[in-house]
């Protein structure tokens, strides 16, 4: 059902794009997904604020009042937003706090992004939200005709990558691990024997033991056998590349994760896994996990993400962008 609801809404999208064309349309989309989202509702007129004379800043937002993708897409968002105002010599800041700060993980390296609440306007007259969502249309131009000179912010929700080329770049000029961060990354360093591999598995719910949206489990036959078919995709992957004495396994299922973690050779890491929409808990230590997997992926020598064809696993753009950091080599495997 799912598949034929998506398929008749690229139909409407493509029909609408030879229609009106795809400048119009989008702009369209945007605008209704503000109100879809209620963003709009936030903001309004306020008697004792006035426009000033500083120059526009574009902030990304993650505050909680919508839903903002995992951390991959909150990465390419994030990344996104800065390559677009850099190009154009505009102020930029993130606003992240839902469910955590993200100052907390990653602290700035050579642009200071951070803000505060108290910064932030909801002045209609001095602040506009705006949105990037769909990836295929031209999100570039589509920015950049929601933004206008009468406005000093322009709050940023979007999941798009606009940094092209540059996201690894663009990701260290904004980007250093935090102290928590860094010393789980110094402890797992010291584990992992250069050169290693990277394998990343993302089940989603399929083990049903990783909440996210509404995704069902398998019933405990299927779940073993798709635990075997990933199994015997590492075998595999391992006698194709013999060269590699240490595989980094990452995944978002702590039972497959604990019962590949007994093998010889296998690291993998502590921690929670858990998806950063659906997990409202706010601790810090709830989301370590994925990013210290995210910055490990890029030190491996190649990263490799694992689809199976049979039980429909998600195609995961987590390792793929970690292993732009360091541009090493990224493939799929498929069984």
């Amino acid at each position: 059902m799912n598949n034929v609801k998506q398929l008749f809404k690229n139909f409407l999208i493509k029909t609408s794009k030879a229609l009106v064309g795809e400048d119009r349309l989008y702009s369209f989309l945007l605008w209704r997904g503000l109100k879809v989202r209620h963003l709009t509702k936030f903001y309004h007129f306020k008697t004792n604020q006035e426009p000033t004379s500083e120059p526009p800043t574009l902030i990304f937002m993650a505050d909680g009042k919508c839903m903002h993708g995992g951390l991959t897409d909150r990465l390419k968002g994030i990344v996104g937003a800065w390559a677009f105002a850099k190009k154009r010599n505009l102020k930029f800041k993130i606003f992240h706090k839902s469910p955590f700060s993200l100052e907390d993980i990653l602290q700035p390296a050579k642009v200071q992004w951070k803000i505060t609440d108290k910064e932030l306007s909801f002045d209609r007259r001095v602040a506009k939200p705006v949105l990037l969502y769909h990836y295929d249309f031209n999100n570039e131009t589509a920015l950049e005709r929601q933004l206008d000179s009468f406005h000093q912010q322009f709050h940023l929700y979007s999941c798009v990558d606009l940094s092209k080329d540059s996201f690894a770049d663009c990701f260290h000029e904004l980007f250093r691990p935090a102290p928590i961060l860094q010393n789980l990354l110094d402890a797992y360093r010291e584990k992992l024997q250069r050169p290693y591999l990277a394998i990343s598995f993302r089940f989603q719910n399929l083990l049903g033991d990783f909440h996210e949206w509404k995704f069902k489990s398998l019933s405990e036959d299927e779940k073993e056998d798709l635990v075997e078919r990933a199994e015997n995709a590492i075998k595999a992957i391992k006698e194709n590349h013999p060269k590699y004495d240490t595989l980094l396994i990452t995944a978002d299922s702590p039972s497959f994760l604990a019962r590949v973690s007994k093998w010889p050779g296998v690291v993998t890491v502590d921690g929670c896994s858990t998806h950063i929409d659906f997990d409202k808990n706010g601790e810090i230590q709830r989301y370590l996990k994925s990013f210290v997997e995210f910055f490990l992926i890029s030190e491996a020598s190649e990263a490799i993400l694992y689809t199976d064809k049979k039980f429909k696993t998600y195609l995961s753009a987590f390792p793929q962008y970690a292993a732009k950091l360091k541009d090493i080599p990224f493939s799929t495997f498929q069984s």
